[in-house]
């Protein structure tokens, strides 16, 4: 009866853990559970890219306050749309331009006098140029749609795997959940390190129902991993800002009056 009692008692302390536990902290805890037994299924399951960390103990440190967004997938899909339609006219542009050096080549060939000629090869020069930066626009259009492409593929993964749904998603409305958790890693070896956590939930709605979902865990990454990541990216806009300065000076020097 004791044995009983004294079992009863832990469940019931568990319990109350759990249910007053945030649902980030059970999920990364489940996480950590399936690392301790190295359950490669259930990782997979949990998180996009699953991190097997072997450690000897953890420690939730912190969990954010969640950031909640509108739903995205829908206006990536009609941003899709529109780009393709700019995509389509930008290319008829850069079309029209490639006839117009067509008949001026022509026009060319077929001309005896020098003058003209002269003046067909200005306007053929003039018009190339225009037609590179008319091309170098249709170029940035394909680059954004293919990165747009990715972005609404990874989005709808995500959506399957936090909501179920699988056919045309972009047809809900509903809100993106996204939080973060901090926790602190003891390592078999006896090193440690802070892991970050961040995970997402999308909250679909039918008329004033949501929809079943469950949180994934986008990523896992060390504090160190993020820290030198965000000084890439600091890096990245300086050498970015250099560049534009450098390619203005000439362009400002030119506009600059001339001193008699």
């Amino acid at each position: 009866m004791k044995k009983f009692t004294a079992l009863a008692a832990i469940f019931g302390l568990v319990f109350i853990m759990t249910s007053c536990s945030k649902p980030e902290e059970v999920v990364v805890s489940q996480y950590f559970q399936a690392m301790l037994h190295n359950d490669s299924d259930s990782m997979s399951s949990m998180a996009v890219t699953p991190k097997n960390l072997e450690y000897d103990s953890y420690k939730i440190i912190s969990v954010s306050e969640p950031q909640v967004i509108e739903f995205q997938l829908p206006a990536m899909v009609q941003e899709m749309e529109a780009l393709k339609k700019e995509r389509q006219q930008q290319l008829n542009a850069v079309r029209d331009m490639q006839d117009e050096i067509d008949e001026l080549e022509f026009e060319m060939g077929e001309t005896r006098r020098r003058s003209r000629k002269a003046q067909l090869q200005k306007d053929i020069e003039e018009k190339k140029a225009a037609m590179e930066a008319e091309t170098d626009k249709f170029r940035q259009l394909v680059a954004r749609m293919g990165k747009l492409k990715n972005d609404t593929e990874f989005e709808r993964e995500m959506v399957k795997l936090s909501t179920g749904v699988k056919q045309s998603p972009e047809i809900y409305t509903g809100e993106t959940i996204k939080s973060q958790v901090t926790t602190h890693v003891v390592f078999k070896d006896g090193s440690e390190e802070d892991y970050v956590f961040e995970l997402v939930k999308y909250e679909l709605k039918v008329e004033d129902r949501i929809l079943p979902n469950r949180l994934i865990i986008l990523s896992i990454l060390s504090k160190t991993e993020i820290d030198s990541t965000q000084a890439a990216e600091v890096e990245e806009a300086a050498a970015e800002e250099v560049e534009e300065v450098s390619d203005e000076a000439p362009a400002q020097e030119a506009d600059a009056p001339e001193v008699e």
